[in-house]
């Protein structure tokens, strides 16, 4: 089948093993909005996409395939502003499995400067086992550091980024979900930002771990608790951002009678490393373990449906 939609600029086509789209938007320097947020004005974007499948028959093999999507910007005055391609070879297996390989590329325009960076990436996911999910992605490329320190330019680094995590159901009512996802950014060897010497230089390590479990005891009452543990390690030298490490719990005990009418009991509380400094006791600073209490709030909230 075939369909055209002229008022939003897009084209879907979509067959058997043959799927395509393209859409063409476009926002004014001068467009304001009563209600929402519009991330970006004066621009133009065209994007396509194209997919191609197949699917075997009496196979483990549920189908396989490539993929390729594009977009490009322009302001109003046709300047080109950025563009990106990505592609990717996907094959998805029975009992919800699959491993898909991607490439993304992208030049953009950042702060008056281009930028070319890309990443090559993997990630595979399963649901084998009933009462277990898992999912796990890696990928290697380049990226732009866009909050340099002081005194430097926004540059390109290279960068690595993984994420891996888990859902288990080990009984029927009990639901827990752990994952990590780690980001870091090193200078390219030999190109590291004056006044550096050259050679490659750390500029961050991102570490992000979040444990989540539910229990459902009845039909109506559930308890959600969450744990997560932000630490990020910065070179001050070439990130502006403030090293710093953050724990945080959340506990939240629902009653819920109907979809309309509910009680929330909830309770948060954040730790930080923030800690005086050993030799200047009047003087603080992110160092050290999380164990500073920065925040802490119990709350009630009461839902009630009218039905008039």
């Amino acid at each position: 089948d075939f369909c055209l939609s002229r008022g939003l600029g897009d084209v879907y086509k979509r067959q058997e093993h043959f799927s395509y789209f393209s859409k063409f938007s476009q926002v004014g320097a001068d467009f304001r909005s009563g209600l929402g947020f519009v991330p970006r004005l004066d621009v133009r974007t065209v994007e396509q996409y194209a997919a191609y499948y197949w699917r075997p028959e009496s196979s483990k093999v549920l189908s396989f395939g490539p993929s390729f999507s594009t977009t490009v910007d322009w302001n109003t005055k046709n300047q080109l502003q950025d563009w990106s391609t990505y592609g990717d070879f996907k094959i998805d297996f029975a009992h919800s499995t699959g491993v898909t390989v991607s490439r993304f590329d992208s030049n953009e325009l950042y702060e008056g400067l281009w930028f070319l960076h890309g990443v090559t990436g993997v990630s595979i996911y399963s649901e084998w086992l009933r009462w277990l999910t898992t999912y796990a992605s890696y990928d290697q490329g380049t990226s732009i550091n866009y909050a340099p320190a002081a005194g430097i330019l926004p540059f390109v680094g290279n960068s690595s980024e993984a994420e891996v995590g888990f859902t288990l159901h080990p009984k029927p009512r009990l639901t827990v979900d752990e994952t990590y996802y780690f980001v870091n950014l090193r200078t390219l060897g030999g190109q590291a930002p004056a006044p550096l010497l050259p050679g490659t230089h750390a500029v961050y390590d991102n570490h992000l771990m979040r444990t989540k479990v539910n229990y459902q005891f009845t039909r109506a009452l559930s308890v959600r608790a969450i744990v997560d543990y932000d630490v990020l390690l910065a070179n001050s030298e070439l990130l502006a951002n403030n090293p710093y490490k953050n724990l945080m719990g959340d506990l939240l005990v629902t009653y819920q009678i109907n979809p309309g009418t509910a009680i929330f009991c909830g309770y948060t509380s954040n730790y930080e490393n923030i800690n005086r400094a050993p030799f200047a006791p009047y003087s603080l600073g992110n160092f050290g373990a999380p164990n500073t209490l920065t925040g802490r709030q119990f709350f009630v909230k009461i839902r009630y449906l009218l039905h008039l």
